[in-house]
């Protein structure tokens, strides 16, 4: 062989070479390098993520000691009936009619909270809705229920509504 096929032959498996390091090693660790770049971003939103975390439970136990004594009033009560009455009637498409004011007993040191409302809409989604207070809540027991149907004669339209007095005691 000449020098300068020698030298040919030298080149070329220089250039097959480099593509053969650059397929084995290079490539690997750009993605490696890569692979770590989006690791090191996710760990830092993962310490956000926990910080951020950590001050609302200490934000939550806070304003948990101050809501302490309110817990147990009845417009504490009142409100939470009023979400979960909210929530059960939209399920259920009835309409919440009016919410009055809750009436107080003590009697031997334990307080008896009497809430009134009224829904309208169809017997069924009303039976849903106060089956689902009564049931799944922590409100006490429907004490009274009436149904009235009702005449709208300005509208000409028949509807149906519940009064119902919902019994709570502490």
């Amino acid at each position: 062989m000449k020098l300068k096929d020698k030298n040919i032959v030298l080149v070329f498996s220089i250039i097959v070479l480099g593509v053969i390091t650059y397929a084995f090693a290079i490539r690997h660790t750009i993605d490696l390098k890569e692979k770590y770049k989006e690791l090191t971003i996710n760990k830092k939103k993962n310490e956000d993520y926990t910080l951020t975390k950590r001050k609302l439970e200490i934000k939550k136990d806070s304003l948990q000691k101050r809501l302490g004594g309110f817990r147990n009033s009845s417009v504490y009560l009142q409100n939470k009936l009023l979400v979960k009455l909210d929530e059960y009637s939209k399920e259920n498409q009835v309409k919440i009619v009016s919410i009055e004011e809750p009436h107080k007993f003590e009697i031997d040191e334990v307080s008896i909270i009497y809430f009134r409302f009224t829904l309208e809409g169809d017997y069924i989604s009303m039976a849903k809705t106060l089956a689902k207070i009564e049931a799944n809540s922590s409100f006490g027991k429907l004490v009274s229920l009436k149904f009235i149907k009702e005449k709208d004669r300005r509208r000409r339209k028949v509807y149906l509504q519940a009064k119902a007095i919902l019994k709570t005691s502490l």
